[in-house]
This record gives C-alpha cells, sequence and structure tokens, in this order.
C-alpha cells in the first residue's frame, strides 16, 4: 500500500508534493527541462556594417524577426561565395563557405518575399551574363568563328531529388545552391520524400564540407568529383521538425542553422504609412557586391583552385577556448550529449570559419587573413545558436525529460494498454529515445515509466491474456 501524498511545506504558493515510491527508487539524470527562455539576438555578435543595417531594414520591411532575416541573408550569400572561396583550417585542408539554413515561420508572413529580396541581385547578375554570352555567342556564330566560352551557369533548385540534383553537377562543376520557402525542399534533403525508414541525402551532405562524390546510374549522366552546395529553407513551422525527425542521424540536422522564430503576426500595422524599405545606400552595396560575386560564382572554377581565407593563430585560439568550453558537457548525461547535440558541438569550429569568412567577403575583405573582429563575431553567434538550438530542441520534445515522458503517454494514449516490451519494440528506434546511447535507452525507458507510475499518471496492473498468461499491463490513469 503507497503512503498518501504529503505536503513538504504549508500554503499553497510553496507546495511541493513528495512521492515516497519515488524517493526510494535509484533515478537516471535525464537532460533538465529548459529554465529561461533563451533570448537570441545574433546581430548584438556584429559591429556597425552595411550588413547589418541591411538585414534589419529587410526584418522590418518583410515584417519577420531580424535573427531569421540575418540567417536568411547570410545564407543566400554563402550560395554564390561558394563558388569564389574557400577558408582554410589552422593545419589541414579547406571548407566551401556555402551554409545550410533552416528557418521555419508563420504562413502569410513574407518568406518568399524576404527570400526573393536576397537573391534579387542574384537573379539580374545571372540574367545579364547570360544576355551578355549569348550575344558573344551569335556573333562568333555569325563570324563563323569558333566559341569556346562555358556558359554562365547558376540557379537555384527549389525541390530536387538527390537524382536529379546529381545531372546537374557536371555543367557546375560540382556545385549546387538549394533555396526555397516551401518546405518540400526539407523533404528532399532530408530524404523524407523517400518513406519511413529510407533515406538517400548523401550528395547533399557532402556538399557542405566539398567532400567526393561518384555516381554511375543507368540512362542517367553521372558526375565523379568534389561536392559543394549551400541551402536556404524558409518555410511554414513543421521544417525544422522534418529534419530532425526523417534524417535518422544522417547528419542533415547538425550541418543546419536552425532557426524557429514566433512570427508577428496579430501586431502588424497596415497602410502606406506603415511601409518599410531599405536604405539606398545599403540597398546598392549589397547589389553591388552580390552582383560582383555572382560574375565570379558563375565561373565554376574548382573548389581546389578557389582563392581562400585563413583566421589567425590568435583567433584559432578563440575557437579552441569554445571547444574547450563545451566539449565537458557532450559526456553521457551532460546537457550536449543528445546525438543531435553532440555532432552540432563537434562542428562549432566548422560555424565559426564559414560565418566568419562569408562575412569577411561581404566587409570586402580580400583573400587571406580574416580580421579577427569578424572571426569574434562568428564565435559569438556560433555560442548563442549552440545555446537557442539547445532551448529550440527541448521545446520540440526531441530531448529533455518531458520528451520521454510524453513519448510514453502518447504511445498509451493510443494503444490504451501496452506492455514494457511492447513499447520498447515500438519506441526504441524513434526519438527521442534514439538521441539517447544505445546502451542507457532501455534503462532510461524502465525509469521514464516508473517515474510516471510514481506520479500517478500511469498504471502498472497484472493482468491475464486469452491464453491465461499473467502479464503487466501499463495504462493510463490520469
Amino acid at each position: 500500500m503507497t503512503a498518501p501524498l504529503k505536503p513538504s511545506s504549508p500554503g499553497l504558493g510553496s507546495t511541493v508534493i513528495e512521492y515516497p515510491a519515488g524517493a526510494k527508487r535509484q533515478q537516471s539524470a535525464p537532460e533538465p527541462k529548459a529554465a529561461p527562455v533563451h533570448k537570441l539576438d545574433l546581430l548584438k555578435h556584429i559591429p556597425d556594417c552595411m550588413f547589418k543595417r541591411y538585414v534589419i531594414d529587410v526584418a522590418k520591411m518583410t515584417r519577420i524577426p531580424a535573427n531569421t532575416s540575418f540567417l536568411v541573408g547570410l545564407g543566400i550569400v554563402s550560395t554564390v561565395t561558394a563558388r569564389c572561396f574557400v577558408v582554410s583550417y589552422e593545419e589541414r585542408g579547406y571548407l566551401p563557405l556555402g551554409l545550410y539554413i533552416l528557418a521555419e515561420h508563420d504562413s502569410g508572413t513574407g518568406k518568399s518575399w524576404m527570400l526573393k529580396t536576397y537573391q534579387s541581385p542574384v537573379f539580374s547578375s545571372v540574367k545579364a551574363l547570360v544576355s551578355d554570352w549569348k550575344s558573344r555567342k551569335q556573333a562568333a556564330e555569325a563570324a563563323k568563328e569558333d566559341f569556346y566560352e562555358p556558359f554562365p551557369n547558376f540557379s537555384y533548385d527549389t525541390d530536387v531529388t538527390p537524382e536529379g540534383l546529381d545531372q546537374t553537377l557536371s555543367a557546375t562543376n560540382g556545385y549546387f545552391a538549394l533555396a526555397s520557402a516551401e518546405k518540400g525542399l526539407a523533404n528532399s534533403i532530408s530524404g523524407a520524400s523517400y518513406g519511413a525508414g529510407k533515406t538517400n541525402n548523401d550528395l547533399w551532405l557532402k556538399g557542405c564540407n566539398a567532400e567526393h562524390h561518384g555516381s554511375k546510374r543507368k540512362g542517367r549522366g553521372g558526375y565523379t568529383g568534389d561536392v559543394v552546395g549551400a541551402v536556404v529553407n524558409i518555410a511554414q513551422p513543421g521544417l525544422v521538425q522534418t529534419i530532425l525527425t526523417q534524417s535518422d542521424h544522417s547528419g542533415a540536422a547538425e550541418r543546419c542553422l536552425m532557426i524557429s522564430e514566433e512570427s508577428l503576426l496579430g501586431t502588424r500595422k497596415h497602410g502606406r504609412e506603415y511601409r518599410h524599405f531599405p536604405n539606398e545606400g545599403d540597398q546598392g552595396a549589397y547589389n553591388r557586391i552580390m552582383q560582383g560575386l555572382t560574375v565570379l560564382a558563375t565561373q565554376n572554377q574548382p573548389v581546389e583552385q578557389l582563392p581562400g581565407y585563413r583566421l589567425s593563430r590568435e583567433d584559432w585560439d578563440k575557437v579552441y577556448t569554445l571547444q574547450n568550453e563545451v566539449e565537458p558537457h557532450t559526456i553521457s548525461g551532460g546537457k550536449y550529449s543528445s546525438q543531435t547535440l553532440k555532432s552540432i558541438v563537434g562542428k562549432v569550429d566548422i560555424q565559426i570559419m564559414k560565418i566568419a569568412a562569408n562575412l569577411a567577403v561581404l566587409d570586402e575583405c580580400p583573400p587571406g587573413l580574416i580580421p579577427s573582429q569578424w572571426v569574434d563575431s562568428a564565435i559569438g553567434i556560433v555560442r548563442d545558436m549552440l545555446e537557442y538550438t539547445y532551448r529550440l530542441l527541448i521545446e520540440l520534445d526531441v530531448i529533455g525529460t518531458n520528451a520521454l515522458e510524453d513519448s510514453v503517454i502518447a504511445y498509451l494514449s493510443e494503444k490504451r494498454t501496452a506492455t514494457r516490451r511492447q513499447f520498447h519494440q515500438a519506441k526504441h528506434k524513434a526519438k527521442p529515445w534514439s538521441e539517447l546511447p544505445k546502451a542507457a535507452a532501455g534503462q532510461a525507458m524502465r525509469d521514464t515509466i516508473d517515474g510516471l507510475i510514481d506520479k500517478g499518471i500511469v498504471g502498472e496492473f497484472e493482468e491475464f491474456d486469452a491464453s491465461g498468461k499473467r502479464a503487466a499491463i501499463l495504462k493510463l490513469i490520469a
């Protein structure tokens, strides 16, 4: 017989319910639910400059929060710079500048407007380059002269399968740029479009780090060589969840900077007096820089021949300091111990290098040493995004104590009754359980169910099945 529950202190305001049975059981130490909401402010890390002012203006114009505007804008910049420059590690190799950005926002909030605003100078530059190329080709043909000038190939794919993308790589020397304001792109890059348990996103994953890709496809042209890409997807709510749940720890989510900010719906004012447009000087500077970069990008030079940026020795020490700061939290039971967060922590140096280099390009710094102010900005942004992502995963019930409990409650709500074995078989490969180390998942399930029993939410009853065998059945009782 369980002892009655007793409050540990008098008065409603300070009442704490104690569970006697729970006090006797040895509990695991799952990650705690988020404390105060993390206030994300990425622009505070960036000194006053053209791009910062332009990002704020685009945010005001489209009425989408500035953090989302910054990540979408920098992501679009990286779709071009990825074909122009690389950034070097301190002692080994290099990385392309392409970023992978996932931003979700409510419908009817100007997502397409924001995306097109940042893409506009790229579109106009490509259009002019193609027109000039066609004119020169026609002139050469009229003069009966040979014309060997390569086509200025640059385009944004909005919803493409890996097989379809693979066919475009020969023409672009291995480069790709994906940008869309629809969630269909997330299904493609996560592998969700192939159905449950199937993924085919290796090509997309390799593009983040300029990895080697080789393909042979029956009836279609393949590509062999390094692949370089950048991705910007700003779409409806559920975008981040799709990537997290469908990518099956392939590394898709871990390569992304993910953001899901509350929209301004319900607070917007409509009318001519409320319209806002970017400052003409900043708009002109952004257009000029992007158009110049597009000229370089359409040449599609081999990635190993691209000029590079690098960090100073002192700035690398700052990167190592951040890595040493977050590394202890990846141990089992630590703040960043889930599979997704461990992988994100393992890529903080990559994100810093890419962000710092892109900011330097926007500041019109020539290839070579990146000014320290942009490395400092990138470190601040990555540190801020790591904490934000941790809180976001808790909010989405991907990690955290509540995610485990909610998984049990949801399953029993659907099935009405189940044994522990049935629950384990049904859920041990699904999130949030798959985020735990395999050796710890089973014990975590037992502890979570025991905790729900102690709280009076779940009951475990001994019943007889049709064959007369006894079985311990779990049911929701609250």
